[in-house]
């Protein structure tokens, strides 16, 4: 890991779903549901996390 925890973390997680990882059909979900978020050129803004806390709170993700 050698480009800064951003890049190392996209990395890891792209490796794990690549490798069909984690097996748990939701879990994978998420995995992969947080990389998109991350892949982009920024990570979201504040409105799109709060919309996200929103998603979660009300069961929506």
């Amino acid at each position: 890991m050698t480009d800064g925890y951003r890049h190392d973390a996209l990395d890891f997680v792209e490796g794990l779903l690549v490798a069909g990882r984690p097996e748990d059909p939701a879990a994978r979900e998420r995995l992969t549901a947080w990389w998109r978020e991350r892949a982009g050129v920024r990570p979201p803004g504040p409105a799109a996390r709060l919309g996200h806390r929103i998603r979660t709170a009300l069961g929506r993700v």
